[in-house]
């Protein structure tokens, strides 16, 4: 007969403990089957150099659960052109009125 499945996923970024899981679920099935995709979001996700993760699994009528077939991926966000082009124009813009400033601040007065 089929039997109650629940799973839940932590990290080392959002914490571990109760009321910190990242995705979770319950299944009714005689085999646990798929689960969705994580997807990981936010700011306190960029430049990490590791991140742990642990995944509980629990069932009230007594079932053997196990985990197999985990992928881990990862994508590097790469800044929109529009948003280069911009910070290379700011940048341009800095520049040319540093220059200017510069400039006129260490001219030398002309005397006729």
């Amino acid at each position: 007969g089929s039997k109650q499945v629940n799973w839940a996923v932590q990290n080392s970024v959002v914490g571990f403990g109760a009321g910190n899981n990242i995705a979770s679920g319950s299944r009714t099935a005689t085999t646990f089957g798929a689960v969705p995709t994580i997807t990981l979001t936010g700011t306190s996700y960029d430049n990490l150099t590791s991140i742990e993760f642990r995944i509980y699994g629990w069932s009230p009528d007594n079932v053997d659960i196990s985990f197999d077939n985990i992928i881990l991926g990862a994508t590097t966000v790469v800044p929109e052109p529009v948003t280069s082009a911009a910070l290379v124009f700011a940048m341009g813009l800095l520049s040319y009125r540093g220059l200017k400033f510069a400039r006129r601040r260490f001219a030398k007065p002309v005397s006729i």
